[in-house]
């Protein structure tokens, strides 16, 4: 019975033996990485690497987990992996760091943070290339300040590029105004979205022009495509505002804007006067017109019924000086205008500045002597005596009335006897 009972004490005194030299025995690194994972508390997570420090190529073996956890929110956890893995002077694999970059996509500023923080103690995060570049526009002032040191290490992506350009067309302003920032950031490396860049001068919020500004000069050109969206704005929207966003853009633009001349000449009868005055800083700036839209638009609104559209184009005529002469015929027909300020500047066009008149159209000023209004009448024999002598010198009236006197005598003869008209 005793001796039973020794053996039963002595198998017991075995067992526990062998379970403490069991629990003594060193850990596979397998299992060290198992106490790497997310789930596990911090304690755990840096005794595993203190271990795994100690054994070698079980840092390299472990480098995956160890690189993700420089993205942990616990920062004891993040400094602990980065300081294992630069004492064991092993690179972070490129799919870790690609996995690190995707956790960037959280609705959580802070894992955000740390995402880009942990990136920003990489050498070399292309992997997360595409991340960094869209982590420009966050919002937040931290991870758009870690993304902007990360620049020097990477090539954008064009597809994160593109994706801030597409920003550029979001409704709500906050975004564009980030996109905005985050192209004017990235300099010449904004070059394939420069068409929105290009149309991005068009946007009514100053913090989004500007920075479109500012990316164009660095990128030293624009999208002529889009240059034309926004020509086609200055000549078909309704809203004047908008008229005057495109005129300010095409200023901006400058010798980019040159295709459009007929847009910007025909700004000049722009109902806002503001879209006018910027029309004729533009047309200084190029040194040019379009006699299209000398002859087209502005001419042919000589010809409208309401004086106030008649006088604006007169006085854009005037603007243009020299550069009006394809419209002379409707400045001539304007010297005898029902209103006094378009004879006016139709008269200085005619006598001061091309110091020549259409014939044609003298010839129907001329026609106004016999009409049966005595109005018409004496503007006709005014305008004609206005003239210089030489141009009326030859003209006479047998072929109007019959009558033996020259245009000048007959026109002098009328203001004579209508003095109050």
């Amino acid at each position: 019975m005793a001796a039973t009972r020794c053996l039963v004490l002595a198998l017991a005194v075995l067992t526990v033996r062998a379970f403490r030299e069991a629990d003594d025995s060193p850990r596979s690194v397998q299992s060290l990485i198992q106490d790497l994972l997310p789930s596990q508390p911090p304690y755990k997570m840096k005794d595993a690497m203190d271990e795994l420090a100690k054994r070698p190529g079980a840092v390299e073996e472990a480098a995956y987990p160890i690189t993700m956890l420089l993205a942990a929110n616990n920062q004891e956890v993040s400094g602990k992996a980065f300081q294992t893995l630069q004492q064991a002077k092993i690179s972070p694999p490129s799919n870790a760091i690609k996995a690190i970059g995707r956790k960037f996509y959280s609705k959580y500023t802070y894992e955000r943070n740390d995402v880009m923080r942990a990136l920003t103690k990489f050498k070399n995060p292309q992997p997360a290339a595409e991340e960094i570049v869209r982590g420009l526009a966050d919002g937040d002032k931290e991870i758009e300040s870690n993304a902007r040191s990360l620049l020097s290490k990477i090539e954008a992506p064009e597809s994160a590029v593109r994706y801030l350009a597409k920003g550029l067309y979001d409704e709500h302003l906050f975004v564009r105004i980030q996109c905005a920032k985050a192209l004017d950031v990235l300099g010449k490396a904004a070059r394939p979205a420069l068409p929105e860049i290009t149309f991005a001068l068009m946007d009514p919020d100053d913090k989004v022009s500007d920075a479109a500004k500012r990316s164009i000069e660095v990128l030293q050109g624009s999208d002529a495509s889009s240059v034309a969206r926004i020509a086609r704005e200055l000549s078909t929207n309704k809203a004047g505002y908008i008229r005057l966003r495109a005129i300010t853009s095409l200023a901006l633009l400058g010798e980019a804007a040159r295709p459009h001349l007929h847009e910007i000449t025909s700004s000049l009868v722009d109902g806002d006067e503001k879209v006018r005055m910027e029309a004729q800083y533009l047309i200084k700036k190029l040194g040019s017109v379009a006699d299209s839209a000398i002859k087209g638009k502005i001419a042919k609104d000589l010809y409208s019924d309401a004086s106030w559209v008649r006088l604006r184009a007169i006085q854009a005529l005037s603007f243009l000086k020299k550069d009006s002469r394809p419209a002379l015929q409707e400045i001539t027909r304007a010297l005898a205008d029902s209103d006094e300020s378009v004879r006016t500047e139709a008269k200085y066009l005619i006598t001061k500045v091309h110091q020549d008149i259409d014939k044609q159209e003298l010839r129907r000023i001329t026609k106004l002597l016999i009409s049966n209004s005595f109005y018409q009448k004496v503007i006709g024999a005014k305008v004609l005596l206005g003239l210089p002598s030489q141009w009326i010198a030859g003209l006479t009236m047998k072929e109007l009335n019959g009558k033996d006197a020259s245009v000048a005598e007959y026109s002098l003869e009328i203001v004579r006897t209508y003095p109050n008209y």
